[in-house]
């Protein structure tokens, strides 16, 4: 999959999917995935951003008229998400690479995926759950696996007492990204 598309819909059923992908005005991909006993299709788009984070087009006007639309705990959480994305983007610049970007910052998807977490259950399930939404929803223009896994390791410190919650957190930023692997059996 060319990874300047991102994940816009998933349907079991194959006419739902053909009738987004013949109405989509951005190119698109389609791809089905067989899981067990079903064969899930997901659609992807491409929105024509390219480049590195240098060249967003979301100011910081948006971004904090987009945060002062959120409920308050949906805004603390986007605001340590963009943190970390900072960060992200901090090391890229260090190691003199820049960020390539696929898409617009959306800040929008981040209350659509936080309202679809269910917060009762242990951390870890807890955890498991907000990064899998943070990744799905894709509201970053790169990075989403690497920021929703910082913000996953930074709520499950916050829940554990005393070490009591025993994990261990992939290096996120490699080359070869290997906190895919390990965060896929999450999704």
């Amino acid at each position: 999959m060319d990874k300047r598309y991102s994940l816009a819909f998933v349907a079991q059923d194959a006419g739902e999917l053909a009738a987004r992908y013949d109405t989509s005005d951005l190119p698109v991909k389609a791809i089905g995935y067989s899981l067990s006993e079903t064969t899930v299709y997901c659609l992807y788009t491409h929105t024509g951003a390219s480049g590195t984070t240098a060249d967003l087009e979301t100011t910081e006007a948006e971004i904090a008229a987009a945060l002062d639309e959120m409920h308050p705990a949906d805004r603390t959480i986007a605001i340590r998400l963009l943190n970390i994305y900072e960060g992200v983007l901090d090391e890229e610049d260090e190691a003199g690479d820049g960020l390539e970007i696929y898409k617009e910052l959306e800040m929008d998807n981040l209350p659509r995926a936080l309202a679809q977490v269910d917060w009762s259950g242990t951390a870890a399930e807890i955890a498991g759950r907000l990064m899998s939404n943070l990744i799905l929803k894709y509201a970053l223009p790169n990075a989403n696996h690497r920021c929703s896994i910082s913000l996953l390791e930074t709520y499950l410190e916050f829940c554990s007492r005393e070490d009591a919650l025993e994990f261990s957190m992939p290096h996120t930023h490699t080359p070869a990204f290997e906190c895919h692997e390990w965060v896929n059996e999450y999704i």
